[in-house]
């Protein structure tokens, strides 16, 4: 009595099966090595564990941060009018913090904060009261 096609073994798959699947283990092999080469390479950034931001303003507020370059904004948080947020592991953007404000579509820039500053601040900045000026000028409603 033979058996089934369900219960080969691997060694008895017939040989060009074998053949097919060399390149794809060999890939599989590589492409692991090569992670596991790499991966300690790879520089996770560093994070302040947390940065309390202060909204005493009538405005919600996105807030962003960025380097002296503003070559990118990594987001810090969301705080909506009259309230206090504190952002968890927000990205440390270096000696210098540029941080911008978005409200109602109106991007709000131009405040930079020197990374001591906020360190001996215990991590905690308020809104600036010029953003809220701002906003008012430009003729944005108060949030809800």
């Amino acid at each position: 009595m033979s058996r089934s096609v369900a219960t080969r073994t691997w060694a008895d798959a017939p040989h060009h099966e074998l053949r097919s699947r060399r390149p794809l283990v060999a890939l599989l092999v590589f492409g692991l090595a090569g992670l596991a080469l790499l991966a300690p390479r790879v520089a996770l950034p560093t994070k302040v564990p947390r940065l309390t931001i202060e909204n005493a303003g009538v405005y919600t507020v996105i807030v962003e941060a960025s380097d002296r370059s503003d070559t990118g904004w990594s987001p810090v948080a969301i705080v909506h009018a009259g309230q206090t947020v504190v952002a968890r592991e927000v990205i440390d953007v270096g000696s210098t913090w540029n941080l911008r404000f978005t409200s109602q579509g109106n991007v709000l820039g131009g405040y930079e904060v020197p990374r001591s500053e906020l360190a001996a601040a215990g991590w905690h900045y308020g809104v600036p009261d010029d953003v809220i000026s701002r906003l008012r000028d430009l003729g944005a409603p108060p949030s809800a």
